[in-house]
């Protein structure tokens, strides 16, 4: 549990960083490529190794930590300009729904049971994103039009890294090498991200400021072990059918709570009895 408390915890760090890109005007682009190498030198440092050269592809994992790397560069910018043309609101609805996607992939590809209380818990978990991030004064509602394809595709990449994970603890691919794993997904994004902002800067498109290289910095650590506790997790045997759906709706949750409190954002009665409903739809889950 203490575990998965701090899953929850480097994910709301991760999410007031976004916030405060935007406030700050740092280039989320930049700053997400900062942050991957920031992942690769703290994870080379803590296994003792480069993971990305001392890992070939005779190694089981190597192909899946390379699917991971680009689905990471990819996923983490899709997200970016999904907050630009969406908003943060349904940005948020769309990438958390994708506990739809590695639950019903546990549960329809791995046999996970799915009785009666479970399948309520998952149906109250969608009720519980839709109503915390209804907003009152009209600015909540869900895109229209062509920027729509933003918040899909960002539902559909967290869904994907989720069950790339789950797949790779599934099928027992890293034992005993979740560090290395993640090092190596980690410093792939990091080099494709280098080689796109080092062509855009040699261009003249973009530079580099120091917001952006502080902006990177702070995101570095808690995305690192974001997705290092959830690799502990799995290896711990929780099912993904369960952890998916909780740790997401934990995030939300919790992540409503720090908006209210440190960003004085308003709540209405539909935001509190989505929070209710987040509650009652982790202790169904949990109960199953």
């Amino acid at each position: 549990m203490l575990i998965l408390l701090l899953a929850v915890f480097v994910n709301i760090l991760i999410a007031v960083c976004f916030k405060m890109f935007w406030r700050k005007g740092v280039d989320s682009f930049v700053a997400i490529v900062v942050n991957y190498l920031v992942c690769m030198v703290l994870g080379s440092a803590l296994a003792g190794e480069v993971s990305l050269l001392s890992h070939g592809f005779g190694t089981a994992w190597v192909p899946f930590a390379l699917l991971l790397g680009v689905l990471f560069v990819s996923g983490f910018n899709i997200t970016a300009l999904s907050i630009k043309f969406t908003g943060i609101t349904t940005t948020a609805v769309m990438s958390r729904m994708s506990l739809l996607l590695s639950a019903g992939y546990a549960i329809v590809v791995f046999a996970e049971p799915l009785g009666p209380v479970k399948l309520i818990g998952i149906a109250l978990a969608v009720v519980a994103i839709l109503l915390i991030n209804r907003r009152t004064d009209g600015k909540g509602r869900f895109a229209s039009g062509p920027y729509l394809l933003y918040p899909v595709l960002a539902l559909l990449f967290a869904g994907a890294i989720e069950s790339v994970l789950y797949y790779i603890k599934a099928m027992q691919l890293s034992i005993d090498t979740d560090l290395q794993l993640t090092t190596y997904a980690f410093s792939v994004a990091g080099v494709i991200g280098s080689v796109i902002v080092g062509v855009t800067c040699a261009t003249g498109k973009r530079r580099i400021r120091r917001r952006d290289l502080i902006g990177g910095l702070a995101l570095g650590l808690p995305n690192f072990f974001s997705i290092y506790l959830i690799l502990m997790l799995l290896k711990m045997g929780w099912q993904g059918s369960v952890l998916f759906p909780v740790l997401n709706l934990a995030i939300l949750a919790v992540s409503a709570v720090v908006g209210i409190y440190l960003f004085s954002e308003k709540v209405s009665r539909l935001n509190v009895i989505g929070l209710l409903a987040a509650l009652a739809a982790i202790g169904a889950i949990m109960l199953a």
